[in-house]
C-alpha cells in the first residue's frame, strides 16, 4: 500500500471511528420505525477486508447522516469470538454481526428474527433465491444472511509445479496423485508441501465422498464415530501426510499450523511450499501476499472424482443481535451491505461471490473489480457441477475445530501416534459438543 493510500485509509477510520462517539458515548435509542441512531457493526477480517469495509460504512454514514456507525475490528484467530462470546454473556451483542457457519447456531437464540424486516420492505429478498436462505434459517428463524458464497481451493504456484515437470488436472486427481506430485516436486525443486492445518474442511470433503457426514445427526459426535468408511478415508489421508513428512517433503506443522500473523509471513507466499489449503475469495489477496501468480485447483478426492467432494459454502453472514436497540436502522444498514450496488462495488466480492444476480453482475463488471477477484467468481461457476452445497455446524464446532488442528498438529510432528490421535479427536469432540 502506498502511503498516500495507508494516510487516506488513516483518515477515514478516524473519520468513521470519530462520528460513531460525536454525540457522547452512549447508544442512542431509536424510537421503532425512526431512521437513525447508533450502530456498533463487528466482523473480522484482514487489512483488505477492514479498508473496503470502512468505505462502505462511510458511504452509508454520507447518505444516512442521521446514522453513526462503530466499527468493532477483529481477526478469525485473534480474539474476535472472546470478545462477542463477553459481549454475549453480558447481553450486550454489536447491532450487527458477522457470524460464521461455525459459530451462528451458537448464537442464533441472541439473534433478532430478520423475517419481520423482510415483509415491512427493510430487507429486499426478492432477488434471492430460496435455496439461499436456508443455512441461515435456524429452528424457523431467519438469523443470517449470506454475505456470499465461497467454496475451498488448493491455491498453487504454477511455476513451482511447471518447473518440477509435472501437470494437474483438478477435475480427475486423487489423493493418491497429489502425494506422487509433491514428492515429485519436492524432489526437482526442493520446494515442500503445505500440510493440512485445515482439516476439519478436509475431513468435510472426505465425509462427503464416502456417504458420511462432518457431525452425527444429532450434532453429539464426528461423524467419524459411526462412520467406520469417513475415519478410514481419514486415516488414510493422514499416513500419506506422514509418509511426506518422513520424506522430507512436509512443511514444517508447528510453523504452518501458526494462525493469525500476515499472509505475507505464511509459507505459500514465502515460496516455502508450492501450495496451501483456503477459501477462493482469499486468492486475490494471497496474490498480493505472494507477490506472484497463484491459481486455485479443486482438492484432490479418494477416487479421481468418481464421488468429488467440493461444496460450496456459505461465506458468512450479516446477523442483527436481538438486544440492539436500533432495530431499524440494522435491517436497514444489512440491506445496504447485501443488495446495494454502490457499496458492493467497494466490498468487491472479498467476503465471498454476492448472492443477488445484479449484484454479482455488477461486481465482476466493474473495471475496478481486480483480475483476482473476477478469477474467484469464475473458480465457482467452474466447480459447480462437482459440488455439494454446505451446512451449518452445531454450536461448539468451533472449539472442535480448534481441538481438531492440535491433535493433527501433534500427529505430524510425532508427538501423538495417528492411531491415538484419532481415538483422542472422537473422544474430545464428543465431550466438546456434548456441553
Amino acid at each position: 500500500m502506498t502511503k498516500s493510500r495507508f494516510v487516506g485509509i488513516l483518515i477515514l477510520t478516524v473519520l468513521i471511528v470519530g462520528s460513531a462517539f460525536a454525540g457522547g458515548g452512549s447508544q442512542q435509542t431509536a424510537a421503532p420505525g425512526a431512521v437513525g441512531g447508533d450502530l456498533r457493526f463487528a466482523w473480522w477480517g484482514n487489512a483488505t477486508r477492514d479498508q473496503m469495509t470502512l468505505e462502505a460504512i462511510y458511504l452509508y454514514q454520507l447518505r444516512n447522516p442521521a446514522t453513526r456507525i462503530e466499527p468493532q475490528v477483529g481477526t478469525f484467530g485473534g480474539g474476535y469470538w472472546d470478545q462477542l462470546a463477553a459481549q454475549a454473556a453480558a447481553g450486550d451483542l454489536p447491532d450487527v454481526i458477522q457470524q460464521d457457519v461455525s459459530y451462528i447456531v451458537r448464537y442464533a437464540n441472541q439473534l433478532e428474527d430478520l423475517r419481520p424486516y423482510v415483509d415491512r420492505g427493510l430487507i429486499d429478498l426478492s432477488r434471492w433465491p430460496a435455496a439461499s436462505l436456508g443455512n441461515g434459517t435456524i429452528n424457523g428463524r431467519l438469523v443470517g444472511l449470506l454475505l456470499g458464497i465461497n467454496a475451498l481451493n488448493m491455491g498453487v504456484d504454477m511455476a513451482v509445479v511447471q518447473r518440477a515437470g509435472v501437470t494437474i488436472d483438478d477435475t480427475a486427481w486423487s489423493w493418491a496423485d497429489y502425494e506422487r506430485i509433491a514428492l515429485q516436486i519436492f524432489e526437482r525443486t526442493g520446494v515442500q508441501t503445505h500440510p493440512a492445518w485445515q482439516i476439519r474442511h478436509i475431513l468435510e470433503s472426505l465425509a462427503l465422498q464416502t456417504n458420511g457426514s462432518l457431525f452425527t445427526a444429532d450434532d453429539m459426535h464426528l461423524g467419524i464415530a459411526q462412520n467406520q468408511a469417513t475415519l478410514g478415508a481419514l486415516r488414510d489421508y493422514l499416513a500419506m501426510e506422514l509418509r511426506l513428512r518422513a520424506a522430507g517433503a512436509l512443511y514444517d506443522p508447528d510453523d504452518a499450523f501458526i494462525q493469525g500473523r500476515a499472509m505475507a509471513e505464511e509459507p505459500l507466499a514465502r515460496g516455502r511450499t508450492w501450495n496451501a489449503i483456503f477459501w477462493n475469495n482469499q486468492i486475490q489477496a494471497q496474490r498480493d501476499a505472494a507477490g506472484r501468480n497463484l491459481e486455485s485447483v479443486m482438492l484432490p478426492s479418494i477416487a479421481g472424482n468418481a464421488s468429488p467432494g467440493m461444496y460450496l459454502r456459505s461465506s458468512m453472514y450479516i446477523s442483527m443481535a436481538a438486544n440492539s436497540r436500533n432495530k431499524d436502522e440494522a435491517a436497514r444498514f444489512i440491506n445496504f451491505m447485501i443488495n446495494d450496488i454502490d457499496a458492493n462495488l467497494i466490498l468487491l466480492g472479498e467476503r465471498g461471490i454476492p448472492v443477488p444476480s445484479d449484484v454479482k453482475a455488477a461486481v465482476y463488471g466493474h473495471p475496478r473489480t481486480s483480475p483476482g477477484v473476477r478469477y474467484a467468481f469464475d473458480y465457482i461457476d467452474r466447480i459447480t457441477p462437482y459440488a455439494s452445497s454446505g451446512t451449518n455446524y452445531p454450536a461448539n464446532a468451533g472449539l472442535v475445530e480448534t481441538m481438531m488442528q492440535n491433535v493433527i498438529q501433534r500427529i505430524l510432528t510425532g508427538r501423538t501416534e495417528l492411531e491415538a490421535g484419532l481415538q483422542e479427536m472422537i473422544r474430545e469432540a464428543s465431550t466438546i459438543l456434548s456441553r
